[in-house]
């Protein structure tokens, strides 16, 4: 005689079925062998299962949590926006408290959409149960990371090939986003687990400077919103992942799939500072002084080619190196003295020595200066710098044009040519 155990006057059979909605198929396999272990499981619900069940999911799915997301991207944005432009946006966009509360809103239409606050779908039930629960958590956090970041790629190296280098260059640091989801829909869930709790833990800190990055630099508020959301997600997506794993049964190897997910971990968020101290994230102001320095460096060398063909002499002034010149005294590559206008955060200024010497019919001079000072001292700018036919670059911290008595530049400031 078969023995089936029952929740009060449900029958096994009936009472299978819509125990194993939101089970994978290996999941189904093993409760039915072990029917027994089902029966300390309760429903706050009993009536909330079946064909409505499943289309309330969808619904609810559908209108909150991709509503939620539509909120949380466009509102974050507009708040990041208004608060970091300035009064220029004020017309355009909504003002920063109601942003911001409609960002809220978005978060927790999601959290609701994707299950989490519906009392009733909540099962009081077994840890195969909840781990279920966080398993669509995480895999949703994954989703809205590895799309936000490959949203902000896009948007930043939009032009020519550029972008598709880009993508599989920093693909190690959004690439498990995706490969998570499935892991977690196969036998390996732990191990998706702990990667997601290890790449969550170690995105943190590199997000923050990385936004903190762009938007000193005065990125796009597109790139630096979807960078946001992708950052608010980390710690949630650490927290649920550390909590589906702890939700599963121990096994010995818990601790070699932790170890291994830590060490990767570990290794990006070791290689996104490596790459951060060797100087290719440089704060506006270093490198608009960098490309300052490189221009004093191009002016001697301009002059000294525009010598060679003069018979030693210099330029005259700044409007030999503009297009208003005759062919013959034309001095050429520093287009950036006839300009007058600012480059790289820099006006740069250009004068030839006292003379009345002519060479081939051009008004010459022995000796020259060249300057270059911040548009904004302070912002665009904290050193001025000054070069003359002797190719000493100088510089001073003071907010005025260097002269020839100031220091120079201090060996190896300036890359080799």
């Amino acid at each position: 005689m078969e023995l089936r155990p029952s929740l009060g006057s449900v029958p096994w059979s009936r009472q299978n079925r819509w125990l194993m909605v939101g089970f994978s198929r290996d999941e189904r396999h093993q409760s039915k062998t072990t029917a027994p272990a089902i029966s300390d499981m309760t429903f706050a619900h009993p009536g909330w299962r079946g064909v409505g069940k499943k289309a309330w999911t969808a619904v609810r799915f559908l209108l909150f949590g991709v509503g939620g997301l539509y909120l949380v991207m466009r509102f974050s944005i507009e708040f990041l926006v208004r608060v970091t432009g300035g009064a220029e946006y004020a017309e355009q966009y909504m003002n920063p408290g109601l942003s911001l509360l409609f960002t809220v809103l978005g978060v927790l239409m999601i959290l609701f959409g994707v299950g989490v606050t519906d009392k009733r779908a909540q099962v009081v039930a077994t840890p195969s149960r909840v781990t279920v629960r966080w398993r669509r958590f995480v895999a949703l956090a994954c989703l809205v990371s590895a799309v936000c970041l490959l949203a902000a790629i896009c948007l930043r190296f939009s032009q020519g090939a550029e972008w598709i280098r880009t993508v599989l260059l920093l693909s190690p640091f959004w690439l498990p986003y995706i490969f998570i989801p499935f892991r977690l829909r196969g036998t390996r869930i732990k191990s998706g687990f702990s990667l997601a709790t290890a790449i969550g833990g170690a995105a943190f800190l590199p997000g923050l400077a990385l936004i903190y990055y762009i938007h000193e630099w005065g990125e796009n508020g597109w790139i630096q919103g979807t960078l946001l959301v992708a950052l608010l997600m980390q710690p949630i997506l650490a927290v649920a992942a550390f909590r589906g794993f702890k939700s599963l049964p121990r096994e010995p190897r818990d601790k070699r799939t932790l170890a291994v997910s830590g060490a990767y971990g570990c290794l990006l968020f070791a290689a996104f500072w490596l790459v951060a101290l060797k100087g290719n994230f440089p704060s506006p102001t270093a490198y608009n002084e960098s490309q300052a320095m490189e221009s004093m460096r191009s002016i001697y060398m301009a002059a000294d080619v525009y010598a060679t063909d003069h018979d030693g002499a210099f330029p005259e002034d700044a409007a030999t190196w503009g297009p208003g010149a005759k062919e013959e005294c034309r001095a050429y590559y520093a287009l950036a003295l006839a300009s007058h206008q600012t480059e790289y955060g820099y006006i740069f200024d250009y004068h030839g020595g006292p003379s009345d010497k002519r060479t081939h019919g051009c008004r010459v001079a022995n000796s020259y200066t060249a300057t270059a000072r911040p548009a904004v001292f302070g912002k665009s700018g904290r050193r001025s710098f000054f070069v003359d036919q002797t190719h000493v670059i100088r510089f001073t911290s003071e907010n005025r044009a260097a002269t020839a008595s100031d220091s120079e530049l201090p060996a190896g400031s300036l890359p080799r040519l």
